[in-house]
């Protein structure tokens, strides 16, 4: 149990730590990485994997997703059921894409 006068921190994930996912996911065999973030308006996630992934030798590889504020709510919805544009929608649009 917290101490009354106990603060919660958060903190983002170290560029590091993105180096490092980056670098198991590909030793596990993984060809190209999605890694969708928490919107950077609230948030430096991103940047931090941003830099992490220049660390790789795989940049082309690894595509970055900011929720833009969606990421909290997103859900992948059921087949034929109605949604505005979801995070579902801009990972299917950046892989049809490119």
């Amino acid at each position: 149990m917290l101490d009354n006068n106990a603060r919660i921190k958060t903190s983002q994930p170290s560029p590091q730590d993105f180096l490092n996912a980056y670098n198991k996911l590909f030793e596990k065999g993984y060809k190209k990485i999605i890694s969708i973030h928490p919107s950077s308006k609230l948030s430096g996630t991103i940047q931090a994997a941003k830099v992490g992934r220049s660390l790789t030798n795989r940049e082309n590889d690894i595509e970055l997703i900011d929720s833009l504020g969606s990421f909290v709510t997103a859900r992948i919805p059921c087949a034929g059921e109605r949604q505005e544009k979801s995070v579902r929608e801009k990972v299917l649009q950046k892989l049809s894409t490119g």
